[in-house]
C-alpha cells in the first residue's frame, strides 16, 4: 500500500489529515481540489461543496467517498443504475462510496461526464443554483483522480513485504 500512498501524498499534498506524515500511519486523502475561498468564516466548508476523499485499501485498490452537496441529475442517476454494484451508498443520502480496483478507473470520466452533463449548455434547467460551480469542479477532480490513478497503476507498484525473514 505504501507505493499507492505515496504517489497520493505527493499529488495531494498529504493525508487528509494534515498532522500525519508517517505513509504507514494514513490512507485517507482529500481529492476536491479545495482552496481557501471554499471555507466559510466560521472555518468549516461552504454547504454548496462536494467533498470528495480517496482511502486506500491496497496497492491495486482505493475507495473513492463523495459527500455534502452530491451533483445529482439523470445521467448521474443513469450512471449509478449501471455501476450499482460498485457503489456501496445511495446518492440520496448525501454520501457515496466507490470501491475502485485497478483497471477500473475509467469510470471515473464517465461519472465526471455524467455530473458536469447537469449544467451542460441545453440541458434541462436544473433546481439546485450552486450546480453551476459544483459540477464542474467535482468533474475536474474526478478527472484529476482518475489521472492520478492511471499514472500510479500503469506499471506494477512493489508488493508489500510479507514480514522478516
Amino acid at each position: 500500500m505504501r507505493a499507492l500512498k505515496k504517489i497520493l501524498f505527493q499529488a495531494y499534498g498529504g493525508f487528509s489529515d494534515k498532522r500525519i506524515k508517517n505513509l504507514d500511519k494514513g490512507d485517507r486523502f482529500i481529492a476536491d481540489d479545495r482552496n481557501d475561498s471554499d471555507i466559510g468564516a466560521d472555518g468549516n466548508l461552504r454547504s454548496y461543496f462536494c467533498m470528495i476523499f480517496v482511502e486506500v485499501r491496497s496497492n491495486e485498490s482505493v475507495t473513492l467517498g463523495l459527500s455534502g452537496n452530491i451533483p445529482n441529475g439523470k445521467n448521474v442517476k443513469h450512471w449509478f443504475t449501471l455501476n450499482k454494484s460498485k457503489v456501496e451508498t445511495s446518492i440520496n443520502k448525501s454520501n457515496l462510496s466507490i470501491n475502485i480496483n485497478k483497471g477500473e478507473q475509467g469510470f471515473l470520466n464517465e461519472l465526471a461526464i455524467a455530473i458536469d452533463s447537469i449544467v451542460a449548455p441545453g440541458a434541462p434547467r436544473y433546481n439546485v443554483k450552486s450546480y453551476k460551480f459544483v459540477c464542474p469542479r467535482t468533474a475536474r477532480s474526478l478527472c484529476r483522480l482518475k489521472k492520478i490513478l492511471d499514472e500510479a497503476w500503469k506499471q506494477p507498484l512493489p508488493s508489500e513485504p510479507k514480514g522478516f525473514f
